[in-house]
């Protein structure tokens, strides 16, 4: 998916406030099987949905798909998050 792409989803404002944001690409594993990898829009490098120096800013992982190299955000929830759900 495009940068461009996200003005079709809606976001809600109390998400984008929280910096809980990733970017993934599609890979293939060694089975063959495509899986969503996450990465980080502050470094070139895999992020961790257990490590929150590695999430963003909604601008910034914006900013990253822009780029062309990932496929799309994510979004992590994290213990708060998690327990309110």
């Amino acid at each position: 998916m495009s940068g461009d792409k996200m003005a079709d989803f809606y976001i809600p404002p109390q998400m984008k406030k929280r910096s809980n944001f990733i970017l993934w690409k599609l890979e293939t594993d060694e089975k063959g099987k495509q899986r969503k990898i996450p990465y980080s829009a502050l470094y070139n490098g895999k992020a961790s949905t257990t490590n929150s120096r590695s999430w963003t800013t909604y601008e910034n992982a914006l900013q990253g798909l822009k780029s062309g190299k990932y496929g799309g955000l994510g979004f992590v929830l994290d213990k708060i998050l998690h327990s309110l759900i």
